[in-house]
């Protein structure tokens, strides 16, 4: 058998493969390839699937959609003694998830099976030695492969920061220099990623791919099945899933997630129908960092492309590192401003709650 394994990075499209996977689990499986379930709702969802093939994954519930990011969250659980994010609740141990997947792969014979998590890129951060030791015991007989999709790291820390607002963090501006905060994290040593896991399956077929490359491609469905050399030939490939939140709406975001906490995701939910009806500043023109930052990130963020860049045998894995110094025409403050004017506009007919409409009209930008 062989296993391939799709460990991130974040927002590199790994919501629509999970999606993908999960929802196709019938012809998937029937054409050899397993996305095993790691606790009780998954394999319901599963056999359901079998027995009523109109039936579908409940999308909704992330620990049938995304059973290995369940999985790595509780190996870092176990490994750091910290709980389990709520939208994973009441998992298995470790030791039983592994042995779930064990028994399904001794029972289904698959040709192939795929362990899809962004979340195991942590591993090489948080609490890796415990963990890629385990990681090694349990798969390192097997034929494997891991594909490892990567942003250039301006745009990936600005797309996590918006992703982080989204869950309802309080945090700073990258424009007041919070990218250092991920400067010894995984979502800035790219190359302790790979090196570690590497180092744990030393027999794999390790592919790094470079985002912009994954989307040219296809996307990331399409792609990942191209580079773990599955034969399979996906049919109705997702679209983008995981949206982002708008750029112009970053600022507004996190003031309400200090301001109304408990209304966070009815304003989140409202921005992204928001997004839809008003005319905002692209994103690509948005400028989150400022040219002093932008400058710093590079500096910072050139050993470890170097450090990648040579364990892969490539000359620049980023061959457009130096534009991570440019920044784009508009000043995030200056898109929000716009964007607060329309809203306040919409927000009289469209929002969802007082708390919400109140919030929105009453909001003053400071510069």
């Amino acid at each position: 058998m062989k296993l391939a394994f799709f460990i991130g990075h974040h927002k590199t499209g790994s919501t629509s493969i999970q999606t993908y996977l999960a929802m196709h689990y019938l012809p998937l499986l029937q054409a050899g390839i397993l996305y095993p379930a790691v606790e009780s709702s998954g394999v319901a969802s599963n056999l359901a699937t079998v027995l009523h093939a109109e039936a579908q994954a409940q999308a909704e519930n992330l620990s049938i959609r995304e059973p290995h990011n369940a999985l790595a969250f509780g190996l870092i659980s176990e490994a750091l003694k910290k709980e389990v994010p709520p939208w994973h609740n009441n998992l298995p141990s470790g030791f039983q998830m592994f042995q779930m997947i064990d028994a399904q792969i001794h029972a289904l014979a698959p040709k192939h099976t795929i362990i899809c998590s962004e979340v195991m890129s942590r591993f090489a951060e948080q609490g890796w030695p415990k963990i890629m030791p385990r990681i090694h015991n349990r798969f390192a007989h097997h034929d494997c492969s891991i594909v490892l999709n990567l942003r250039r790291i301006d745009d990936y820390l600005a797309s996590w920061q918006l992703q982080t607002l989204k869950f309802g963090a309080v945090i700073d501006p990258l424009r007041h220099g919070a990218q250092a905060k991920f400067y010894q994290t995984a979502h800035f040593q790219y190359d302790s990623i790979v090196a570690r896991w590497s180092k744990a399956l030393p027999q794999a077929r390790m592919v790094v791919r470079n985002y912009a490359d994954v989307m040219a491609a296809g996307g990331s469905v399409v792609d990942f099945f191209a580079q773990s050399r599955i034969d399979y030939a996906p049919t109705n490939p997702l679209p983008h899933l995981n949206t982002s939140l708008p750029y112009a709406f970053a600022e507004i975001l996190r003031k309400a997630n200090v301001a109304i906490p408990k209304h966070r995701s009815e304003m989140l939910n409202y921005l992204l129908g928001a997004a839809q009806r008003i005319d905002l500043i692209p994103s690509s023109e948005v400028e989150l960092f400022g040219a002093s930052h932008r400058a710093a990130l590079l500096k910072a963020f050139a050993p470890v492309h170097n450090r990648l860049s040579d364990f892969l045998g490539l000359e620049a894995f980023f061959p457009d590192l130096d534009e991570i110094a440019l920044c784009r025409p508009i000043p995030e403050m200056t898109a929000a401003a716009a964007a607060l004017q329309a809203l306040q506009q919409d927000a009289a007919d469209c929002a969802p709650s007082a708390e919400v409409r109140d919030f929105v009209l009453t909001l003053v930008l400071e510069p």
